[in-house]
C-alpha cells in the first residue's frame, strides 16, 4: 500500500505542477501483479492504479 501511495503522490505533484516530472522508485514495483492474481511479491500494479486514480481525478482520458 505504500508503494502504491508513493505513486499517487507523485501523480498529484505533476498535476499540480508542484513537479515537472517524476519517477516512483518504489518497491515491490507492481509490475507481476494481475488483475485476480498476485505474482512475484505484486500485490498492486502500482502504474494500473496510478493511471486510472489520473483519470478519475483529473479526467485525463488516456
Amino acid at each position: 500500500r505504500l508503494a502504491v501511495g508513493a505513486t499517487l503522490q507523485l501523480v498529484d505533484a505533476v498535476m499540480s505542477g508542484e513537479v515537472r516530472n517524476g519517477m516512483a522508485l518504489v518497491r515491490p514495483p507492481g509490475h507481476h501483479s494481475q488483475r485476480n492474481a498476485a505474482n512475484g511479491f505484486c500485490l498492486f500494479n502500482n502504474v494500473a492504479i496510478a493511471a486510472e486514480y489520473a483519470k478519475l481525478k483529473y479526467g485525463l482520458q488516456r
